[in-house]
C-alpha cells in the first residue's frame, strides 16, 4: 500500500512537470480536449460530495458511539473541533501576515499568455440536490440517532455507505485524478499562473514551520509542559510521521500512530478510543494549509473582493468540513470546493491551481496531520484522566478503618 501511494504521488508529479515543460508541443485541440475533460471530472465529483460528506460523517460517528461511552464521545468530538478551531484560528492570524507582506512580490510574478485555453467542448451543469453543509448536519444526526434505534442495523448501513464513498473517490476519482491534473495544468500554463510561485518556496517553508511550532506546543500542554516528557513524546512519533510522508494517509498511518501514543500516556486504553476516533477528523495540516493558502491564492489571483462575512462562513466551514475528511490522498480540498467557491469565489482556474499545491504538498500535510494526531492524543488523554480518572479518588475507606 506504501508503495502504491508513492507511486500515485511519483506518477501526479510526472504529469504535472510534463505538461508544464512540454505544453509547447503538445497540440492546442489535445491540450484542449484534456481541459474539458477535467472540467467534467470536477462537475461530477461536486454532484456527488453530499453523498461522500454524509457517508464518512455517519460512520464515524456510529464508530465511535458503539466503541466509547457517551461522556467520552463528548469530550472527543469537543476536543476535536476545539483544537481544530484553535489551529484554524492561529493560522487565520499567521496567514493575514503573510497575505499583506507577500501579496506585492507574488502579483508582481504573474503573467498572462496571448493564447488562454478553452475547453474543446461545452461542459455540462449538474444541478445541488443538497448542499454539503445539510449533508454534514444530516450525516451528525443520523450517527447520534440511528444507532440507539436500530442498533447494529445502524452501524452496518453506515460501513456499507463509507464502503461506497471510499469506492467513489479511490476506484473512480483516483484513477482519472491524472487526467484532472493534466488539465487543470494545460490551463494554469496557458494563463501564466503558477510562475508566481516560482520565488515564493518560503511561503511552503513558513507554513510548515508555523504548523510545526504550534503542534510542538501541544506537546508541551499534553506532557505538563514538562520538556523532557514532551520531546519523549515527540520522539516516539517520529516513525508514525516517516510513514505518513510515504502513505500520504493518516488512516494507513493508525497503527504506528496508536503505538506511538500508547507509548506516551498514563492509561493505554485511551489511545483505543482517541486514535481511531480523532485519524480522519483532526487534522492539523489542512487547517494550516488551507487558511493560510487559499486566502493568499485570493489575494494573488483573485477578481472579486472577499467580504468578511464570507471569509467568517469560510474560516466555519474550514472546521466543520474536517469532519467529513476522507482518506484518499488529494480529497481534502476536493470536499472543499463548493464552500471555497462560493466564500472566497474562486475560478475554476484558481480551483485547479490549489488542487495542483494540495496533491504537491500532500505528503507534507500529511505527516503535519499525523504529526498534530499524537500530540492531540497526549492531549485528550491528559484531560480525560482529569476529568474521569480522579473521580476515582473519594476511596478512602481504608482510611476510615484505620480510624476505627
Amino acid at each position: 500500500m506504501v508503495i502504491t501511494q508513492s507511486l500515485k504521488l511519483v506518477l501526479l508529479l510526472l504529469v504535472l512537470v510534463a505538461a508544464f515543460c512540454f505544453a509547447d508541443y503538445v497540440p492546442y485541440t489535445l491540450k484542449s480536449l484534456c481541459y474539458a475533460a477535467s472540467l467534467s471530472i470536477k462537475e461530477v465529483l461536486v454532484f456527488v460530495l453530499p453523498l461522500v460528506v454524509f457517508s464518512i460523517v455517519f460512520h464515524s460517528t456510529s464508530k465511535l458511539r458503539g466503541d466509547s461511552a457517551v461522556k467520552t464521545l463528548l469530550l472527543l468530538i469537543s476536543m476535536v473541533a476545539l483544537s481544530n478551531s484553535a489551529s484554524v484560528a492561529v493560522a487565520h492570524f499567521l496567514g493575514s501576515y503573510l497575505s499583506t507582506s507577500a501579496t506585492h512580490s507574488i502579483i508582481s510574478g504573474a503573467q498572462q499568455n496571448a493564447r488562454t485555453l478553452e475547453p474543446l467542448y461545452a461542459t455540462f451543469h449538474l444541478p445541488s440536490l443538497i448542499s454539503s453543509a445539510k449533508s454534514l448536519a444530516l450525516g451528525f444526526t443520523c450517527g447520534i440517532i440511528l444507532p440507539a434505534v436500530l442498533g447494529k442495523r445502524s452501524i452496518d448501513l453506515s460501513e456499507k455507505l463509507s464502503n461506497l464513498s471510499v469506492f467513489i473517490l479511490d476506484r473512480i476519482f483516483a484513477p482519472v485524478l491524472p487526467i484532472f491534473i493534466l488539465g487543470s495544468a494545460f490551463k494554469m500554463e496557458s494563463e501564466g499562473a503558477l510562475t508566481s510561485l516560482r520565488d515564493n518556496a518560503g511561503v511552503v517553508v513558513y507554513i510548515f514551520a508555523s504548523a510545526f511550532l504550534y503542534t510542538t506546543f501541544l506537546y508541551l500542554a499534553g506532557s505538563g509542559f514538562s520538556l523532557r516528557k514532551a520531546l519523549g513524546t515527540m520522539k516516539n512519533m517520529l516513525p508514525a510521521v516517516v510513514t505518513g510522508l510515504g502513505t500520504m494517509s493518516s488512516l494507513l498511518t493508525m497503527p504506528v500512530t496508536l503505538t506511538a501514543v500508547k507509548r506516551s500516556i498514563k492509561h493505554p486504553h485511551i489511545a483505543d478510543i482517541s486514535v481511531p476516533g480523532s485519524v480522519n477528523i483532526h487534522l492539523l495540516g489542512d487547517c494550516f494549509v488551507s487558511v493560510i493558502l487559499l486566502p493568499l491564492l485570493v489575494a494573488t489571483l483573485g477578481t472579486e473582493a472577499v467580504t468578511t462575512s464570507d471569509y467568517v462562513h469560510f474560516l466555519v466551514y474550514v472546521v466543520l468540513m474536517k469532519f467529513a475528511e476522507a482518506a484518499v490522498a488529494g480529497t481534502g480540498l476536493v470536499l472543499m470546493f463548493p464552500v471555497v467557491e462560493q466564500y472566497l469565489h474562486f475560478s475554476p482556474t484558481m480551483l485547479s491551481l490549489a488542487t495542483t499545491l494540495f496533491i504537491l504538498l500532500d505528503p507534507l500535510i500529511t505527516a503535519v496531520n499525523v504529526f498534530g494526531n499524537g500530540a492531540f492524543s497526549v492531549l485528550f488523554a491528559r484531560v480525560h484522566d482529569l476529568l474521569f480518572h480522579q473521580k476515582k479518588k473519594p476511596k478512602r475507606a481504608s482510611v476510615s478503618g484505620r480510624i476505627r
